[in-house]
């Protein structure tokens, strides 16, 4: 999903792969990624939709588990947002090594 990692991957591989002509890929690529956002959509629908009768459960989380899950999501959302310019740089970088 817009602006996260894996988005901006994902549509750099697409990319990519349109411009080398292989538009059957291409479009493998993407209903396979639909497939996979109906996946994570299903698993956010029963989470928030069909919750337990008693939601004031707390769930255990260490600090070093809730540290590792901080950093990991901010590293996300940066390379979706703050890092997409550096894309376009390696990928010139890129195209001079071919």
């Amino acid at each position: 999903m817009p602006p996260f990692g894996g988005f901006v991957i994902k549509f750099s591989v697409f990319a990519a792969v349109i411009q080398q002509g292989l538009i059957g890929l291409a479009v493998i690529a993407v209903l396979n990624s639909i497939i996979g956002l109906y996946y994570y959509l299903t698993v956010l629908k029963v989470i928030y939709l069909y919750r337990s009768e008693n939601e004031n459960i707390s769930v255990p989380m260490s600090q070093s588990f809730a540290l590792g899950l901080s950093i990991l999501s901010i590293g996300i959302i940066l390379m979706g947002t703050v890092f997409a310019p550096w894309f376009n740089i390696a990928q010139l970088a890129a195209k001079s090594l071919w």
